[in-house]
């Protein structure tokens, strides 16, 4: 990936909300809740400006089939139609839609990313949609995908599969977050690591999240530190740390204790 260097005139990370018209009250309270909290770890994780951007409004609308269709338990109706959109002050983006397992509606990630890169304001180093609604990568594959990050300054996170239940709200935050920067460092232009236990390792399902850790390692701290220049390593470890205990991530939170240590403080 192409690596864009964070300068002083464009150094901002937004967050854009991505909410669907269809959200009942405390689902929205909920997905804002979260939301909050997403973006006090980017501001912390990259040491950077955080903007979140006013909501734009997703709606799908499912077409009714003549026929109605059996499919068996957790297969996806390809049958199934869908259209959706995505609606700003100005237009109205038509977004690719299918149906999920759940017979719930799931968006395109890449129509989406293009919509959001057309967006990303000047002064912006990336913007990060944010959506409680399903994605999907390809109209032929069922691998579950939670977030995509561009070196083209331009990413997606959905929240779908993290908060769904059984998993409790730790646990899910914990595993957006990690997703959330693990897709942040894609659109600095960091690929997978594969030296380390790191936050870059490659994951396929929500699953994955809970083997993966949510730092990063020294060769992808170090790559960081080369497009954010002057980050300050203790002053970082000190605030994830308290961070991490006010979200009662315990493991990180031992984690970031432990690395300011090393660093003498």
């Amino acid at each position: 990936m192409e690596r864009w260097p964070v300068t002083d005139s464009r150094r901002t990370l937004c967050l854009l909300p991505l909410v669907p018209s269809r959200l009942t009250t405390t689902r929205a309270a909920s997905f804002h809740a979260n939301l909050t909290q997403l973006t006090r770890m980017i501001a912390i994780y990259f040491q950077l400006p955080v903007r979140l951007l006013p909501s734009l409004r997703t709606t799908a609308t499912q077409v009714k089939a003549k026929k109605a269709k059996k499919v068996a338990q957790g297969k996806r109706n390809v049958k199934e139609k869908w259209t959706a959109s995505l609606v700003d002050e100005q237009y109205t983006y038509t977004i690719q839609c299918r149906s999920n397992e759940h017979g719930h509606p799931q968006l395109y990630d890449l129509d989406l990313i293009d919509v959001i890169a057309e967006l990303n304001p000047a002064d912006a180093y990336a913007t990060l949609g944010v959506t409680p609604e399903d994605i999907y990568e390809w109209d032929d594959m069922d691998a579950i995908i939670m977030g995509r990050g561009t070196g083209d300054r331009a990413g997606l996170l959905s929240l779908y599969r993290f908060f769904a239940p059984p998993t409790g709200p730790t646990l899910a935050l914990l595993r957006a977050c990690k997703t959330m920067v693990h897709e942040v460092m894609h659109m600095f232009g960091l690929d997978h690591c594969v030296h380390h236990l790191c936050v870059m390792n490659a994951n396929v399902s929500p699953d994955d999240d809970d083997a993966d850790v949510l730092w990063l390692c020294p060769l992808d701290l170090a790559k960081l530190q080369i497009v954010v220049t002057g980050l300050d390593r203790a002053a970082r470890y000190r605030q994830l740390a308290i961070l991490c205990a006010e979200m009662d991530f315990q493991r990180e939170q031992a984690w970031y204790c432990k690395s300011l240590h090393c660093c003498g403080s």
